[in-house]
């Protein structure tokens, strides 16, 4: 009690504050994705300080300090560019993104999901030779209903598969960054005759000094693509290897007018999405790193995580209004 718990809440508070920084370092980019993980241990640290330290001559401080990070930790969530969920309405689609995780050898059971789901547009990421043979293919009855397809595969974890119901218009590979990592960008016509801009993509994770580089420049190409775009419907997503509140992602969805959906429902914090990664551990402890951003134009009824199906990420579906 008179060093290791101290010692633990000022670290916290050291975290909570460097959190706010993300955009200067990698360090403190790291830091900034794990906020409803601090508030959870401040809470605890502050029970056991109040129950056990009755005799301590700076009880007083920490449980303050306890409840600070407490505050700040989730004043930064709530900072997020979030929009809460609208009206359900008939002019919708469903679009599902899904970091299948490259290593991942369960096929079937991710057909099975698309089957089970219905998606109208499907997203995937760590996508490689075979399972580009998989969605080419004509075998699966699942991947027959989408006639739309834009496939490249990679040996790494970066390749990328889209398939849509709908018909795309027109479609490029984009590459946000030196790495030439692909995105797609496709203009598809949805039903009613409304064009939709999507854009799919999967930066690097900022593991360290240079990759949190390569990540950044990556975003901010990106954020110069969409302010380009003329249609009112645009959609970003992927897996951004970042949560909505870090600097440098908050950044490239608020100059881009993006935001993206949340529901009051979700646990521990509304003001975020559902956490998808890593599937393993329980729902209110994952970190939402896969995304949604859409424009005003567009709202979503409802926002939803799935099976992970082997994978390290849970699937994010959600339904939107056009």
């Amino acid at each position: 009690m008179r060093y290791d718990l101290p010692l633990t809440v000022y670290f916290l508070c050291l975290f909570t504050l460097l959190g706010y920084f993300s955009g200067l370092a990698w360090a403190f980019d790291l830091m900034a994705q794990f906020r409803m993980h601090y508030v959870a241990l401040a809470a605890c640290l502050f029970a056991v300080v109040f129950y056990f330290g009755k005799t301590s001559p700076i009880r007083k401080r920490l449980l303050l300090l306890c409840l600070a990070s407490m505050a700040l930790n989730t004043v930064a969530v709530y900072l997020a560019p979030v929009r809460p969920l609208g009206k359900a309405s008939s002019r919708s689609f469903k679009l599902m993104q899904f970091n299948v995780n490259v290593a991942n050898q369960n096929k079937e059971g991710i057909l099975s999901l698309i089957e089970r789901e219905k998606p109208d547009i499907v997203c995937l990421m760590e996508v490689d030779q075979s399972w580009t043979e998989t969605l080419d293919g004509k075998v699966s009855p699942q991947i027959q209903a989408y006639p739309g397809k834009l496939l490249v595969a990679r040996g790494d974890p970066f390749g990328m598969a889209l398939l849509s119901k709908f018909k795309i218009k027109a479609s490029e590979t984009l590459y946000f960054n030196q790495e030439k990592l692909p995105s797609f960008a496709a203009t598809i016509e949805l039903p009613g005759g409304a064009d939709l801009t999507l854009v799919v993509t999967h930066p690097l994770p900022p593991l360290t000094p240079a990759l949190y580089k390569s990540r950044n420049q990556h975003l901010r190409n990106l954020c110069h693509y969409v302010s380009t775009l003329k249609g009112e419907n645009t959609i970003v997503c992927g897996d951004f290897n970042s949560v909505g509140y870090a600097d440098n992602l908050k950044e490239m969805a608020e100059r881009s007018q993006l935001k993206e959906p949340v529901s009051i429902l979700n646990l521990p914090c509304p003001a975020q999405p559902p956490g998808t990664w890593p599937a393993m551990v329980p729902p209110p402890l994952r970190i939402p790193i896969d995304h949604v951003f859409m424009s005003q134009a567009l709202t979503a009824q409802s926002v939803k995580t799935d099976d992970a199906c082997n994978s390290d990420h849970v699937p994010l579906i959600t339904t939107i209004n056009y």
